[in-house]
């Protein structure tokens, strides 16, 4: 069976997941990054745009190593866990079964109903004290 994947199609792929949240939030700082680079050679010597240049593909190919290696070691860990889909899938049904009936309060679990957040007393000096 062979797949035929047309330009347009890949294209729309790509720019759908550039405006995905957790790609999209990166351009600013992409961008800042390129900017403040420029301006920095710039007050200093003439503008090179191989500096700039060269830290764009720096900052894409650092980004592109660290997803491709957690690709890799998800991938790793899927295949030593294949043989054990089955029995995965069914403690995972349980576990969401649990969580729901805690959600809509016929089951209790008294550690999914606490937080962490500490409520702190300002004195008069600015400093903070644990309020109990």
């Amino acid at each position: 069976m062979t797949t035929n994947i047309t330009f347009g199609l890949a294209f729309l792929a790509g720019l759908a997941s550039f405006l995905s949240p957790c790609v999209f939030s990166l351009v600013p700082a992409y961008i800042g990054y390129l900017g403040g680079r420029t301006v920095a050679s710039a007050q200093s010597q003439a503008p090179s745009r191989w500096v700039t240049f060269s830290h764009g593909l720096a900052f894409v190919l650092g980004f592109s190593v660290v997803f491709v290696l957690l690709g890799v070691a998800a991938s790793a860990v899927g295949g030593l866990l294949y043989d054990l889909r089955f029995w995965i899938a069914k403690i995972g049904g349980i576990v969401v079964i649990i969580f729901g009936l805690h959600m809509i309060g016929i089951l209790r679990i008294r550690g999914l109903s606490t937080t962490c957040a500490r409520n702190l007393l300002r004195t008069a000096t600015g400093d903070t004290l644990p309020q109990h």
